[in-house]
């Protein structure tokens, strides 16, 4: 096995990794493929300026018109629309072979795993192209999640790609991705890998393999920034590294990175994160209703963010047996209640306020390192307590597989009460929790994550009513300004503001207005340096 593979990489294959394929780079790549995977034809897109050329020369009975109109279409990634057309110069033309491909490569890119398979097949008796069509096979085999027959299908691959690097490196990668998949050694893939590879354009395949070859982890630095294709590739191919590897809470982080780059969503690296990351939603979401269905008598701590939430409407869904608790400490600012009593009034929810007083507890508005970790157990001891008394034994909580516990002191407090996290159990995280919000249509399926008030305070500075009132009049005044996941934060009568990177040029042209008017509440407001 080489020790190091060597990458030639010339012009052409830099230009055409930027530009590779029908798609083209955009600003909102969920929204296309919520429209495209998802079947939303309710997320518009306008006709470009090649589109409205096609529709207006389109004669229905010409196939090259059908097909021109089709590749337009493509073009602007709007599949689903594009196949409707090559569907036509199909059926007008059923033995015409530039049909069937286009219609099978468009069948791969919205996940129609039968249709593209079924017209492949059809190519591979009419082609010149063996590899093309093999190589797609493949791919469905995959996609589908049947990796023992993708397996066989790039091994035979191999033979037909000897001369052609590109092809070579790009089976490489997806025999390794399936070997990792099967919970196999991927020795005998990188044994596949010579000293010297062309991959022209896919540095993206070449690099994931290197990784596999070194352990080398650098993702900063194997890809230039514009080049977000190949970045989705390599990020796929690490996402398998840190599976092989066993680091499965990485691996899940690594897949939602994948998914939320913005680049060419039917990119063959994007589409096997989407449909893994599909069947994995899948399981999760089944293990979840099993859980509903099979505990009693459960008492929900719910606090009207995204992930409470969503364990409210699927609780509400399964039909368990169960309330849900809002505790309020003083220290929540009043949307979080009122988001509460909405959802839970939406989803004709049993739901019940319950008051402690966190401001009385002086060793908690003392304000040191154990303060969250203080509010946390009396937050809970008042939910247990009352949750008992109305005959619910079972407490859980919205915490997912994706937060970062050794950063939470309240998780060691849920830990030491007894509270289950099923979220986290079944491996959901943040980005799975909104995805699924989204299905389900619920209001708080953006909401930034949102930490309590008292956290804006400097620790080790005294937690008051009045410098909590302050903060959450700041935050709401900067929130009916069109601002979204920031942090006023507050020491000494002093207001410190972060904002979202994407949000400071907004900040910056209104930032004196703001002063003025946050300037009622402290002595000296500023901008924090940090950008979130």
């Amino acid at each position: 096995m080489p020790s190091q593979v060597k990458i030639v990489r010339d012009k052409q294959g830099v230009d055409m990794c930027k530009n590779h394929g029908h798609g083209r780079l955009i600003s909102d790549i969920r929204s296309t493929a919520q429209r495209e995977l998802c079947r939303r034809p309710d997320i518009p897109v306008q006709d470009d300026g090649s589109v409205r050329s096609r529709r207006a020369e389109l004669n229905e009975k010409d196939k090259d018109s059908l097909l021109a109109l089709g590749d337009a279409l493509a073009y602007q990634m709007r599949y689903n629309e594009a196949l409707e057309y090559y569907e036509k110069a199909r059926n007008a033309f059923p033995n015409d072979y530039v049909c069937h491909r286009k219609c099978g490569a468009r069948y791969l890119s919205v996940l129609d795993i039968s249709s593209a398979q079924r017209e492949f097949l059809w190519c591979l008796k009419r082609t010149d192209d063996e590899l093309d069509i093999r190589y797609r096979l493949a791919l469905c085999a995959y996609y589908s999640g049947d990796y023992d027959t993708a397996l066989l299908r790039f091994e035979e691959c191999y033979a037909l790609c000897k001369s052609n690097g590109e092809m070579y490196v790009a089976v490489l990668y997806w025999h390794i991705q399936c070997l990792v998949r099967l919970g196999r050694s991927v020795k005998p893939a990188l044994e596949m890998c010579c000293d010297r590879l062309d991959c022209g354009h896919h540095i993206g395949y070449m690099q994931t393999v290197r990784l596999f070859i070194s352990g080398e982890e650098n993702i900063e630095s194997v890809i230039e920034n514009d080049d977000e294709l190949n970045l989705s590739i390599y990020r796929y191919g690490y996402y398998a590294y840190l599976l092989y590897n066993g680091r499965k809470d990485e691996a899940a982080r690594e897949l939602d990175a994948v998914l939320e780059l913005n680049t060419y969503f039917s990119s063959f690296a994007y589409l096997g994160a989407y449909a893994e990351k599909q069947r994995l939603l899948k399981r999760a979401t089944e293990k979840l209703r099993t859980f509903f269905k099979e505990q009693k008598r459960i008492a929900l701590a719910f606090s009207g963010g995204t992930d409470s939430a969503y364990l409210l409407s699927e609780a509400v869904d399964v039909g368990a047996d169960f309330k849900a608790y809002f505790v309020r400490t003083g220290f929540q600012p009043q949307f979080e209640l009122d988001d509460a009593i909405r959802l839970a009034k939406e989803l004709k929810a049993d739901f019940e306020i319950i008051e402690v007083n966190a401001l009385s507890d002086k060793l908690i508005t003392a304000n040191d390192g154990e303060r969250c970790y203080r509010c946390k157990r009396a937050m809970l001891a008042a939910l247990k307590q009352r949750a008992a008394n109305d005959g619910y034994e079972v407490i859980i909580d919205g915490t997912n597989a994706s937060d970062d516990i050794s950063d939470r002191p309240g998780y060691r407090a849920l830990c030491e009460m007894g509270v289950c996290s099923p979220l986290r159990e079944c491996g959901l995280s943040k980005s799975d929790v909104r995805e699924l919000s989204r299905r389900r249509g619920l209001f708080t399926r953006d909401k930034p994550s949102y930490s309590c008030l008292a956290t804006r305070i400097c620790r080790g500075e005294e937690i008051t009513a009045e410098a909590l009132e302050r903060i959450e009049r700041a935050e709401t005044f900067l929130n009916d300004m069109g601002y979204y996941d920031f942090r006023v934060r507050y020491a000494d009568r002093c207001a410190k503001i972060e904002i979202k990177r994407g949000q400071n040029n907004k900040f910056q042209t209104e930032k004196h207005k703001i002063f003025a008017a946050l300037s009622q509440y402290f002595d000296r407001v500023e901008q924090s340096d940090i950008l979130r």
